[in-house]
């Protein structure tokens, strides 16, 4: 599986396209108030996040940092995206090495 973490990143949405292109299970994490990709540009939006599933985490919240915890402690995990829209684009790609967050 891999975890998507790039709401409002077309890298990070195109990334994890080429991944669930090519048969990974990808999960894209999105904040509560969504991916501004949805309406800002929202056919794209449809074509880079064909074939993923969504799930709403507020990482602010302990609530939230405690389920994306147990995601990444999954056997499945393998991967994960985040690309930074202020950053070069170079997508983050590592093993699962997640430290839990601290509480």
């Amino acid at each position: 599986s891999v975890l998507e973490l790039g709401a409002g990143s077309m890298p990070a949405s195109l990334a994890g396209m080429l991944f669930a292109d090519n048969g990974a299970r990808v999960i894209k994490v999105e904040p509560p108030e969504g991916d501004r990709l949805r309406t800002q540009l929202a056919s794209g939006f449809l074509v880079w996040n064909r074939g993923k599933e969504s799930l709403e985490l507020d990482l602010k919240q302990a609530a939230g940092r405690e389920i994306f915890d147990r995601l990444v402690a999954t056997p499945e995990y393998i991967a994960y995206i985040r690309v930074e829209s202020d950053q070069p684009v170079t997508p983050s790609i590592a093993a699962s090495t997640h430290q839990p967050s601290r509480r």
